[in-house]
Protein backbone atom coordinates (compact mmCIF):
# COMPACT_ATOMS: atom_id res chain seq x y z
CA UNK A 1 0.00 0.00 0.00
CA UNK A 2 1.36 3.40 -0.98
CA UNK A 3 0.96 6.26 1.47
CA UNK A 4 -0.83 9.34 0.29
CA UNK A 5 1.94 12.03 0.19
CA UNK A 6 -0.60 14.81 0.57
CA UNK A 7 -1.94 13.26 3.77
CA UNK A 8 1.57 12.67 5.15
CA UNK A 9 2.58 16.28 4.47
CA UNK A 10 -0.52 17.57 6.20
CA UNK A 11 0.08 15.40 9.24
CA UNK A 12 3.68 16.55 9.75
CA UNK A 13 3.40 20.20 8.69
CA UNK A 14 4.22 22.61 11.54
CA UNK A 15 1.27 24.60 12.85
CA UNK A 16 2.64 28.09 12.25
CA UNK A 17 -0.51 29.93 13.24
CA UNK A 18 -1.38 28.01 16.38
CA UNK A 19 -2.22 30.47 19.20
CA UNK A 20 0.02 28.74 21.73
CA UNK A 21 2.89 28.80 19.23
CA UNK A 22 2.40 32.53 18.84
CA UNK A 23 2.47 33.05 22.58
CA UNK A 24 5.63 30.99 22.90
CA UNK A 25 7.28 32.97 20.12
CA UNK A 26 6.47 36.24 21.85
CA UNK A 27 7.87 34.93 25.13
CA UNK A 28 11.08 33.80 23.44
CA UNK A 29 11.42 37.27 21.90
CA UNK A 30 10.64 38.87 25.28
CA UNK A 31 7.75 40.80 23.74
CA UNK A 32 4.57 41.72 25.59
CA UNK A 33 1.31 42.91 24.04
CA UNK A 34 -1.34 45.42 24.97
CA UNK A 35 -4.77 46.32 23.63
CA UNK A 36 -5.74 50.02 23.65
CA UNK A 37 -9.17 51.67 23.63
CA UNK A 38 -8.42 55.29 22.77
CA UNK A 39 -12.08 56.35 23.04
CA UNK A 40 -12.36 55.03 26.60
CA UNK A 41 -8.73 55.98 27.27
CA UNK A 42 -7.90 52.53 28.65
CA UNK A 43 -5.34 49.78 28.07
CA UNK A 44 -5.12 46.05 28.86
CA UNK A 45 -1.70 44.35 29.08
CA UNK A 46 -0.84 40.69 28.82
CA UNK A 47 1.39 39.12 31.48
CA UNK A 48 4.68 39.78 29.68
CA UNK A 49 3.93 43.45 29.02
CA UNK A 50 2.67 43.90 32.56
CA UNK A 51 5.85 42.37 34.00
CA UNK A 52 8.02 44.67 31.90
CA UNK A 53 6.13 47.81 32.96
CA UNK A 54 5.47 46.69 36.53
CA UNK A 55 1.69 46.95 36.14
CA UNK A 56 -1.22 44.49 36.64
CA UNK A 57 -1.96 42.05 33.82
CA UNK A 58 -5.22 41.27 32.00
CA UNK A 59 -7.04 44.14 33.64
CA UNK A 60 -8.44 47.31 32.12
CA UNK A 61 -6.65 50.41 33.42
CA UNK A 62 -6.23 54.06 32.39
CA UNK A 63 -3.67 54.65 29.65
CA UNK A 64 -2.07 57.17 32.01
CA UNK A 65 -0.93 54.26 34.21
CA UNK A 66 1.29 53.00 31.37
CA UNK A 67 2.41 56.49 30.41
CA UNK A 68 3.50 57.18 33.99
CA UNK A 69 6.07 54.40 33.58
CA UNK A 70 7.90 56.45 30.91
CA UNK A 71 11.07 58.19 32.10
CA UNK A 72 10.30 61.94 32.50
CA UNK A 73 13.12 62.94 30.14
CA UNK A 74 11.76 60.65 27.41
CA UNK A 75 8.09 61.54 27.86
CA UNK A 76 8.04 64.49 25.36
CA UNK A 77 9.32 62.34 22.47
CA UNK A 78 6.77 59.59 23.23
CA UNK A 79 3.92 62.12 23.53
CA UNK A 80 4.96 63.58 20.16
CA UNK A 81 4.66 60.18 18.47
CA UNK A 82 1.26 59.54 20.08
CA UNK A 83 0.00 62.92 18.86
CA UNK A 84 1.09 62.07 15.32
CA UNK A 85 -0.62 58.68 15.61
CA UNK A 86 -3.93 60.40 16.34
CA UNK A 87 -3.77 62.34 13.07
CA UNK A 88 -5.54 60.39 10.25
CA UNK A 89 -3.17 62.01 7.74
CA UNK A 90 -0.12 60.58 9.48
CA UNK A 91 1.09 56.97 9.71
CA UNK A 92 -0.96 54.60 11.84
CA UNK A 93 2.23 53.01 13.22
CA UNK A 94 5.28 54.15 15.18
CA UNK A 95 8.28 52.62 16.91
CA UNK A 96 10.27 54.28 19.67
CA UNK A 97 12.88 53.37 22.30
CA UNK A 98 12.72 54.93 25.75
CA UNK A 99 13.65 54.39 29.38
CA UNK A 100 11.27 53.40 32.14
CA UNK A 101 10.90 55.64 35.16
CA UNK A 102 13.30 54.76 37.97
CA UNK A 103 16.87 55.41 39.15
CA UNK A 104 19.06 56.51 36.22
CA UNK A 105 21.90 54.28 37.46
CA UNK A 106 19.77 51.20 36.81
CA UNK A 107 17.49 52.43 34.04
CA UNK A 108 15.53 49.85 32.05
CA UNK A 109 15.04 50.37 28.32
CA UNK A 110 12.07 49.27 26.23
CA UNK A 111 11.23 49.27 22.54
CA UNK A 112 7.63 50.22 21.83
CA UNK A 113 5.74 49.47 18.61
CA UNK A 114 2.23 50.88 18.42
CA UNK A 115 -0.45 50.40 15.75
CA UNK A 116 -3.67 52.44 15.62
CA UNK A 117 -7.08 51.77 14.08
CA UNK A 118 -9.44 54.57 13.04
CA UNK A 119 -13.24 54.69 13.10
CA UNK A 120 -15.68 57.33 11.94
CA UNK A 121 -17.54 58.69 14.95
CA UNK A 122 -20.30 61.28 14.32
CA UNK A 123 -18.83 62.02 10.92
CA UNK A 124 -15.32 62.50 12.28
CA UNK A 125 -12.49 60.04 11.74
CA UNK A 126 -10.90 59.33 15.10
CA UNK A 127 -8.29 57.00 16.51
CA UNK A 128 -10.43 54.36 18.22
CA UNK A 129 -8.39 51.29 19.07
CA UNK A 130 -4.84 50.09 18.84
CA UNK A 131 -2.24 47.54 19.80
CA UNK A 132 1.14 47.94 21.43
CA UNK A 133 4.13 45.58 21.49
CA UNK A 134 6.59 46.11 24.34
CA UNK A 135 10.09 44.61 24.39
CA UNK A 136 12.65 44.89 27.19
CA UNK A 137 15.97 45.78 25.50
CA UNK A 138 17.90 46.78 28.64
CA UNK A 139 20.64 44.18 28.18
CA UNK A 140 21.21 45.06 24.54
CA UNK A 141 21.15 48.80 25.25
CA UNK A 142 23.68 48.54 28.07
CA UNK A 143 25.98 46.36 25.97
CA UNK A 144 25.84 48.89 23.14
CA UNK A 145 26.53 51.78 25.51
CA UNK A 146 29.43 49.96 27.15
CA UNK A 147 31.01 49.30 23.75
CA UNK A 148 30.77 53.01 22.97
CA UNK A 149 32.25 53.98 26.32
CA UNK A 150 35.13 51.52 26.05
CA UNK A 151 36.04 52.80 22.58
CA UNK A 152 36.11 56.33 23.95
CA UNK A 153 38.09 55.13 26.97
CA UNK A 154 40.93 53.82 24.80
CA UNK A 155 41.25 57.20 23.06
CA UNK A 156 40.98 59.05 26.35
CA UNK A 157 43.59 56.79 27.98
CA UNK A 158 46.13 57.42 25.22
CA UNK A 159 45.87 61.17 25.77
CA UNK A 160 46.14 60.73 29.53
CA UNK A 161 49.30 58.63 29.25
CA UNK A 162 51.02 61.39 27.28
CA UNK A 163 49.92 63.93 29.89
CA UNK A 164 51.08 61.74 32.79
CA UNK A 165 54.48 61.20 31.20
CA UNK A 166 54.90 64.96 30.91
CA UNK A 167 53.84 65.62 34.49
CA UNK A 168 56.05 62.84 35.90
CA UNK A 169 59.00 64.17 33.93
CA UNK A 170 58.52 67.71 35.22
CA UNK A 171 58.17 66.55 38.84
CA UNK A 172 61.31 64.39 38.67
CA UNK A 173 63.29 67.18 36.98
CA UNK A 174 62.27 69.62 39.71
CA UNK A 175 63.10 67.30 42.64
CA UNK A 176 66.59 66.05 41.82
CA UNK A 177 69.76 66.50 39.84
CA UNK A 178 69.52 66.74 36.05
CA UNK A 179 72.39 64.31 35.50
CA UNK A 180 70.45 61.35 36.93
CA UNK A 181 67.10 62.38 35.45
CA UNK A 182 66.88 59.34 33.15
CA UNK A 183 67.75 56.92 35.96
CA UNK A 184 64.92 58.33 38.08
CA UNK A 185 62.45 58.63 35.21
CA UNK A 186 62.65 55.11 33.81
CA UNK A 187 61.36 53.27 36.92
CA UNK A 188 58.35 55.61 37.00
CA UNK A 189 57.58 54.99 33.35
CA UNK A 190 57.94 51.24 33.89
CA UNK A 191 55.46 51.46 36.76
CA UNK A 192 53.08 53.43 34.54
CA UNK A 193 53.32 50.74 31.85
CA UNK A 194 52.77 48.04 34.45
CA UNK A 195 49.66 49.86 35.62
CA UNK A 196 48.24 49.73 32.09
CA UNK A 197 48.99 46.00 31.84
CA UNK A 198 47.35 45.32 35.20
CA UNK A 199 44.00 46.62 33.98
CA UNK A 200 43.45 43.35 32.16
CA UNK A 201 44.32 41.31 35.28
CA UNK A 202 42.40 42.73 38.23
CA UNK A 203 43.36 41.10 41.53
CA UNK A 204 39.96 41.55 43.15
CA UNK A 205 41.42 42.87 46.42
CA UNK A 206 40.16 46.44 46.73
CA UNK A 207 43.11 47.94 48.61
CA UNK A 208 45.67 46.19 46.42
CA UNK A 209 43.86 47.39 43.31
CA UNK A 210 43.83 50.98 44.58
CA UNK A 211 47.50 51.03 45.62
CA UNK A 212 48.62 49.49 42.32
CA UNK A 213 46.69 52.02 40.26
CA UNK A 214 47.69 55.02 42.37
CA UNK A 215 51.44 54.37 42.40
CA UNK A 216 52.38 56.11 39.10
CA UNK A 217 50.60 59.32 40.09
CA UNK A 218 52.55 59.84 43.30
CA UNK A 219 56.03 60.21 41.83
CA UNK A 220 58.09 62.34 44.20
CA UNK A 221 55.21 62.80 46.66
CA UNK A 222 55.65 62.42 50.44
CA UNK A 223 54.06 59.46 52.23
CA UNK A 224 51.46 61.71 53.88
CA UNK A 225 50.03 62.60 50.46
CA UNK A 226 47.89 59.46 50.65
CA UNK A 227 45.85 57.87 53.42
CA UNK A 228 44.01 54.61 52.68
CA UNK A 229 41.76 52.79 55.13
CA UNK A 230 38.91 50.29 55.01
CA UNK A 231 38.09 46.63 55.61
CA UNK A 232 39.50 44.02 53.29
CA UNK A 233 37.15 43.52 50.36
CA UNK A 234 37.31 40.91 47.62
CA UNK A 235 35.58 42.29 44.53
CA UNK A 236 34.27 40.39 41.55
CA UNK A 237 36.45 40.60 38.44
CA UNK A 238 34.08 43.09 36.77
CA UNK A 239 33.98 45.26 39.89
CA UNK A 240 37.79 45.22 40.16
CA UNK A 241 38.18 46.14 36.48
CA UNK A 242 35.79 49.04 36.97
CA UNK A 243 37.74 50.26 40.01
CA UNK A 244 40.99 50.17 38.01
CA UNK A 245 39.49 52.54 35.43
CA UNK A 246 37.92 54.66 38.16
CA UNK A 247 41.12 55.05 40.23
CA UNK A 248 43.17 55.70 37.11
CA UNK A 249 40.85 58.59 36.22
CA UNK A 250 40.82 60.00 39.76
CA UNK A 251 44.60 59.71 39.98
CA UNK A 252 45.09 61.40 36.62
CA UNK A 253 42.85 64.30 37.65
CA UNK A 254 44.59 64.65 41.03
CA UNK A 255 48.01 64.79 39.38
CA UNK A 256 47.00 67.17 36.58
CA UNK A 257 44.94 69.74 38.47
CA UNK A 258 43.95 68.37 41.88
CA UNK A 259 45.56 67.52 45.21
CA UNK A 260 48.71 65.97 43.73
CA UNK A 261 49.36 68.94 41.45
CA UNK A 262 51.17 70.50 44.44
CA UNK A 263 53.52 69.12 47.09
CA UNK A 264 51.14 70.03 49.92
CA UNK A 265 48.09 68.20 48.60
CA UNK A 266 46.77 64.91 49.98
CA UNK A 267 44.14 62.31 49.13
CA UNK A 268 42.13 60.35 51.68
CA UNK A 269 40.65 57.09 50.40
CA UNK A 270 38.34 55.03 52.60
CA UNK A 271 35.42 52.67 52.38
CA UNK A 272 33.01 50.66 54.52
CA UNK A 273 30.20 48.17 54.08
CA UNK A 274 26.64 48.83 55.26
CA UNK A 275 24.40 46.15 56.75
CA UNK A 276 22.69 45.68 53.38
CA UNK A 277 26.04 44.76 51.71
CA UNK A 278 26.35 48.18 50.06
CA UNK A 279 29.94 49.34 49.70
CA UNK A 280 30.46 53.07 50.31
CA UNK A 281 33.70 54.29 48.71
CA UNK A 282 35.13 57.80 49.18
CA UNK A 283 37.99 59.70 47.54
CA UNK A 284 38.54 63.06 49.27
CA UNK A 285 41.20 65.55 48.14
CA UNK A 286 42.58 68.41 50.24
CA UNK A 287 45.39 70.94 50.33
CA UNK A 288 45.85 71.12 46.59
CA UNK A 289 44.75 73.53 43.93
CA UNK A 290 41.26 75.02 43.93
CA UNK A 291 38.95 72.83 41.89
CA UNK A 292 35.84 73.81 39.97
CA UNK A 293 33.16 71.83 38.22
CA UNK A 294 33.97 71.39 34.51
CA UNK A 295 32.01 73.60 32.14
CA UNK A 296 31.23 70.63 29.89
CA UNK A 297 30.99 66.88 30.43
CA UNK A 298 34.14 65.33 28.99
CA UNK A 299 34.90 61.66 28.73
CA UNK A 300 36.72 61.66 32.07
CA UNK A 301 33.52 62.83 33.71
CA UNK A 302 31.63 60.01 31.98
CA UNK A 303 34.06 57.47 33.41
CA UNK A 304 33.52 58.84 36.92
CA UNK A 305 29.77 59.06 36.43
CA UNK A 306 27.86 57.11 33.79
CA UNK A 307 30.40 54.32 33.23
CA UNK A 308 30.83 53.61 36.96
CA UNK A 309 27.07 53.70 37.57
CA UNK A 310 26.38 51.24 34.76
CA UNK A 311 29.16 48.83 35.68
CA UNK A 312 28.63 48.85 39.45
CA UNK A 313 24.86 49.43 39.46
CA UNK A 314 25.25 52.11 42.11
CA UNK A 315 24.99 55.82 42.80
CA UNK A 316 27.77 58.39 42.30
CA UNK A 317 28.17 61.76 43.99
CA UNK A 318 30.83 64.24 42.80
CA UNK A 319 31.39 67.48 44.75
CA UNK A 320 33.84 70.19 43.75
CA UNK A 321 34.69 71.76 47.10
CA UNK A 322 37.06 74.71 47.71
CA UNK A 323 39.30 72.27 49.60
CA UNK A 324 39.37 69.77 46.74
CA UNK A 325 37.40 67.12 44.90
CA UNK A 326 35.13 64.81 46.91
CA UNK A 327 34.07 61.68 45.06
CA UNK A 328 31.73 59.05 46.48
CA UNK A 329 30.20 55.91 45.04
CA UNK A 330 27.85 53.43 46.72
CA UNK A 331 26.98 50.11 45.11
CA UNK A 332 25.75 46.63 46.09
CA UNK A 333 28.57 44.12 46.37
CA UNK A 334 26.30 41.30 45.23
CA UNK A 335 27.80 38.00 44.10
CA UNK A 336 31.61 38.07 44.07
CA UNK A 337 34.18 35.66 42.76
CA UNK A 338 35.22 34.66 46.28
CA UNK A 339 33.91 35.41 49.73
CA UNK A 340 35.71 38.06 51.72
CA UNK A 341 38.10 36.33 54.15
Amino acid sequence: MIDDPTEKTAQHAPVYWDLEAKKLGLQLANVGLGSIDFLADTIVLDQMAADILGLPANREMPRAAAHDRIHPEDRPSVDHEITKLQDPKQSDFFEIVHRLAGPDSNARWVKIRKLGRFETVNGTKRLATGYVAIQDITTERRAQRMSELLAQEYRHRAKNIVTMMGVISRVIMATGKPENFIDRLMPRLSLLAQNQDNEGHASGDLEETIRTCIAPFRAGKPAQSLDISGPRIKLSNDQAQTFMLLINELGTNAMKHGAWASQSGAVTVNWDIADDETLHFRWIESGGQDVQAPESVGFGSKILGEYTQIMLGGEVDITYQPTGLAYRVAFPLGARDDATP
